[in-house]
């Protein structure tokens, strides 16, 4: 083989190497361009979670309520479980619904409130339930 054609090969193979690293960082930045960015949430976004979780536990569940009941009820068990021992004192067993149904009543009995974020009315909410002395 010359000179000439082992040169051509390796530029070859180099060229094709660049080629396939160019292409992933094209797909990476396509992957990353496609990303949504975060909606902000406050309280009436927790409420209507609330109100599909309500639907759901009655059997009464009709479009999206699944999903939104399903967030609502991962967003509360979030917040509690990261807060538990931290600015909430649990004293017993935690029954299965409990701490959704004392978030939800939290929200409906206090509209004036829904404009403050998730995680700050979440919080409160368990912390009247559950309060460290």
């Amino acid at each position: 083989m010359s000179l000439i054609a082992e040169a051509s090969q390796k530029i070859n193979l180099t060229m094709g190497y660049i080629m396939n690293i160019f292409a992933a960082m094209v797909a990476a930045m396509l992957m990353v361009l496609s990303i949504q960015p975060a909606q902000a949430m406050d309280g009436n976004d927790l409420l209507a979670g609330y109100n599909s979780y309500k639907r759901v536990k009655a059997g009464n569940a009709a479009g999206t309520d699944a999903y939104q009941g399903g967030q609502f009820d991962g967003y509360v068990s979030g917040v509690f479980h990261s807060a538990v021992g931290i600015a909430l004192c649990v004293k017993g067993d935690v029954k299965d619904g409990q701490i959704q149904e004392v978030v939800g009543q939290f929200l409906e009995t206090h509209p004036e409130s829904l404009q403050r974020t998730p995680v700050l009315l979440a919080t409160q909410a368990l912390m009247k339930a559950f309060p460290c002395k």
